[in-house]
């Protein structure tokens, strides 16, 4: 995730703050060393898989949403992929040192990228088994 504050210039924006929830590091720091080391966030799956043709992939491990998501009893009420969108929402915020309030919110925006936003991997692997 980025935050992102609108320029006066229409046509350009600023990068403010960076926050990045991802298989090779939660963090703009642990992200980014392991670019840097050329670290792999593709691991053995770390579920049964004995039943599907793929054992490896990457995902996100060692992620705790109470640190980021706030009232805590939202997690509830949020899949997995909002509670990292949230995470690295809050950890752009932080990194561009922005508070709320302190700014006009219209001019702030989020860039997020996900492969997918679906349920847990259990509950979708029937359907996979049908596409193979």
């Amino acid at each position: 995730m980025q935050s992102v504050i609108q320029s006066r210039n229409p046509r350009a924006a600023v990068i403010t703050g960076i926050g990045v929830v991802s298989p090779i590091g939660i963090g703009r720091e642990a992200f980014w060393t392991s670019l840097a080391n050329g670290r792999s966030g593709v691991s053995p799956l770390n579920f049964d898989s004995s039943s599907l043709n793929i054992h490896i992939g990457g995902q996100i491990l060692d992620f705790d949403p109470k640190q980021y998501v706030r009232p805590r009893k939202s997690l509830k009420v949020m899949a997995p992929e909002i509670q990292y969108a949230f995470a690295a929402s809050d950890m752009a915020m932080a990194d561009a040192k922005l508070k709320i309030g302190e700014f006009a919110p219209e001019r702030l925006g989020v860039l997020f990228g996900a492969d997918m936003i679906h349920c847990e991997v259990e509950e979708v692997i029937e359907a996979y088994r049908v596409c193979q």
